[in-house]
């Protein structure tokens, strides 16, 4: 039987992404996201920590497109660089 997936699981991983980073306390400095898909825990990071930079890398382009769109949406961009491919 193919499992379902919840919908609710990118929140899911957001609010585990800013309990470590309470838990972590930074200062400010450079964050990076393997993996990143389109952009939702480094987003919900971005928002926590406005004086950090952040690197997003994936292979799926098109994961990356759609975390540039979520990015630029919050007006967080100048703060993020993408790698991919």
């Amino acid at each position: 039987m193919a499992e379902k997936r919840d919908s609710n699981l990118p929140d899911f991983y957001a609010c585990v992404a800013l309990d470590v980073l309470r838990i972590c306390e930074p200062k400010e400095g450079v964050w990076v996201d393997l993996g990143c898909g389109p952009g939702q825990v480094s987003c919900a990071l971005a928002k926590d920590e406005p004086s950090s930079t952040f690197v997003l890398i994936d292979p799926n382009t098109g994961a990356l497109l759609q975390a540039l769109r979520r990015i630029r949406r919050e007006k967080m961009g100048d703060r993020f660089r993408f790698i991919g491919g």
